[in-house]
C-alpha cells in the first residue's frame, strides 16, 4: 500500500512540473498588456520581445516620459526575460530627447497568458514599476 501511495505522489509531482514548464511558454507574436502601469509587450514568435513600452510616471496616459524598448528580449525557456540597455526617450508632445537613459526591464512568463516583473526608467524620480501583463 504504501508503495502505491508513493506512486501517486511522484506521478502527481511530475504532471505538476510538466504543468509549470508548459505554462511558462508565452502565445506567439501576441501582445500583452497591463492597463493600470500602461505597459504593451509585443511578441515576436515565443521566444523574443520585440518591443516593451511603458513611461514614467506609470499609468498615465500622458507620462512625462515614455520609451520603446525594441532592442530585442530573448525568453529563456523557464519563461524569463532580462534587459538593461540605453534607449530613447520621448515627451508627451513626440519629441525625442537628446541624451538616451538606461532602461531595466526583468520579468518571468508565469502562463500563457500572462507576463510579470518590474521595469525602471533610469531617469529624473522615476521608480522601479511592478508590472502584471495579461493576453
Amino acid at each position: 500500500m504504501r508503495s502505491r501511495g508513493l506512486g501517486v505522489v511522484i506521478a502527481s509531482g511530475a504532471l505538476a512540473a510538466a504543468g509549470i514548464a508548459s505554462a511558462a511558454t508565452p502565445k506567439s507574436n501576441a501582445i500583452y498588456t497591463d492597463n493600470k502601469t500602461k505597459v504593451t509587450i509585443f511578441l515576436q514568435g515565443k521566444k523574443s520581445i520585440n518591443s516593451f513600452n511603458a513611461g514614467c510616471p506609470a499609468g498615465k496616459n500622458k507620462p512625462k516620459w515614455s520609451f520603446s524598448y525594441i532592442w530585442g528580449i530573448p525568453i529563456n525557456g523557464k519563461g524569463h526575460f532580462h534587459a538593461d540597455h540605453q534607449n530613447s526617450v520621448n515627451t508627451p508632445d513626440g519629441g525625442t530627447l537628446l541624451h538616451t537613459s538606461r532602461v531595466t526591464i526583468d520579468g518571468t512568463f508565469v502562463s500563457r497568458k500572462e507576463a510579470k516583473g518590474t521595469f525602471q526608467l533610469h531617469k529624473g524620480k522615476c521608480p522601479k514599476v511592478k508590472f502584471d501583463a495579461k493576453l
